[in-house]
């Protein structure tokens, strides 16, 4: 239950400490059983998770529940079909005593006929499961999926309602009108970095006896990172892991023994860079399998505010900055329910994420310039509207051979199973243009913020 609350504030490492080793746990109560493979399947551990479901069978309710947490963990992995027998499986509604069972019931079919696209009918699933008033726990998700089902209706009032009440449900979301502060505010607002030219070179053995230099994929939330990142994947000679904080955590390590970041990264002994890139290495080593002939693509968009942590630890490492309009990235986070607190903060308020976004270009910029880094920045409206041109830039860049390799993204996102992201349904399918311009059905909430966003809509080419 530890675990339980830790996943519901973000805390995925304190997740990861309390469930490891839980497969010689004594088995506990059904209802224990039904927590537990919940989090595995967040954690990704899918087929240890559907075990665990099935096995619960005693309660009639407790088995209601499993099956229909099945259905929506065979749903996130993209496994359709199963996902449709599990449901054929859920007793009738009237069966059900429980508030959770009725509500979790509603919740697999709505989500089910999302992805068949009966919109009209997942509306009225959900909108009858938020209706349940003495089941509260899961119902800031289900606000969430309504909203994001009333926006393909292109009913946006509604929508925005909606998530005004799923963001003021989230417990660790502060008031809209309140700057967020904590790690993103200080990675944003820390010192420029110092040139970090001759360190690097007096380091400059192979970054790993092994490996080449990892493909760092970054940029702001909901740029399109993980469109990208499957793209990669499908090439033969790279290989990508589930979204991680590895960067993060070798900042965090940095402070944790008194260094100043960035401002002591130039003066670390070649020693401590080595054993920084080695536990990066093993780290990494957790989450991908990779070959010797491939190279690693570590996807995690925040890390535009790392860029001096990536160039101090590989200092070949190719960057590739993803940017879309920023009014549809900005709604695109607003309609989400990130786990990250001081993302899910941020994402609360169509101002603050503005205000974000305007910040977090000018701290990528500042840092970049400083550090003369090499970036290939690719914009999402382009990948998607001419892949062949964008996928020939990535290409060239990474000195790629075959990149219509990565034109079967969708396959081989499908047949990679779970993907931590929001977008795991849309990167199994193929490219479409409706998600660009999506933010004009929502133009007059947009309009105050167009003069902040005037300068990096300039910057990316885009026009109001």
């Amino acid at each position: 239950w530890a675990a339980v609350a830790h996943q519901a504030l973000g805390d995925v490492t304190a997740v990861d400490a309390m469930l490891c080793g839980w497969h010689q746990w004594p088995r506990g109560s059904e209802e224990s059983l039904l927590e537990l493979g919940w989090l595995l399947g967040e954690r990704g551990e899918i087929e240890a998770a559907l075990f665990m479901l099935a096995s619960i069978s005693g309660d009639p309710e407790m088995a209601m529940r499993a099956t229909a947490r099945r259905v929506l963990l065979l749903e996130r992995v993209n496994r359709l079909d199963a996902a449709r027998q599990a449901l054929a499986e859920l007793p009738a509604e009237n069966i059900a005593r429980s508030a959770e069972a009725r509500q979790e019931r509603l919740h697999a079919h709505a989500s089910m006929a999302v992805r068949e696209r009966r919109l009209s009918d997942a509306r009225c699933d959900f909108e009858r499961a938020l209706a349940i008033g003495e089941a509260r726990r899961g119902r800031a998700g289900l606000l969430f999926a309504l909203a994001r089902v009333l926006d393909q209706l292109e009913d946006p009032d509604a929508a925005l309602r909606i998530l005004a009440e799923a963001h003021a449900l989230r417990p660790h979301v502060v008031p809209p009108d309140t700057p967020a502060r904590g790690w993103l505010a200080w990675l944003v607002e820390r010192n420029a970095p110092a040139s970090m030219a001759p360190a690097s070179d007096s380091a400059a053995p192979p970054e790993t006896p092994v490996f080449e230099a990892p493909v760092f994929v970054l940029g702001f939330p909901r740029s399109g990172t993980t469109l990208l990142e499957q793209m990669l994947s499908a090439h033969p000679t790279l290989v990508s892991m589930d979204e991680r904080p590895l960067i993060l955590d070798a900042v965090r390590n940095m402070r944790a023994h008194g260094l100043a970041y960035p401002d002591a990264l130039p003066a670390l002994a070649p020693e401590v860079v080595d054993n920084m890139r080695a536990t990066y290495w093993q780290s990494a080593a957790q989450h991908a399998r990779q070959e010797q002939s491939q190279r690693l693509v570590d996807k995690n968009p925040l890390n535009m505010l790392l860029l001096p942590m990536i160039l101090r630890l590989f200092p070949r490492a190719c960057v590739i900055r993803c940017v879309r309009h920023p009014c549809d990235a900005i709604l695109s986070c607003h309609f989400q329910s990130f786990s990250d607190p001081e993302v899910a903060s941020m994402s609360a308020s169509l101002p603050r994420l503005a205000e974000s976004y305007a910040a977090f270009d000018r701290r990528f910029h500042t840092d970049a310039d400083a550090l003369d880094a090499d970036v290939l920045v690719l914009r999402y409206e382009d990948l998607v509207q001419e892949t062949d041109t964008a996928l020939a830039r990535i290409g060239t860049y990474l000195s790629l051979a075959q990149v219509e390799a990565m034109k079967n993204f969708a396959a081989h996102a499908a047949q990679r199973g779970f993907i931590s992201t929001p977008s795991y349904a849309q990167v199994v399918e193929p490219l479409r243009p409706d998600s660009i311009g999506r933010w004009r059905r929502y133009e007059s909430s947009f309009r105050p913020l167009l003069p902040l966003l005037h300068e990096v809509m300039t910057d990316g080419g885009y026009i109001c």
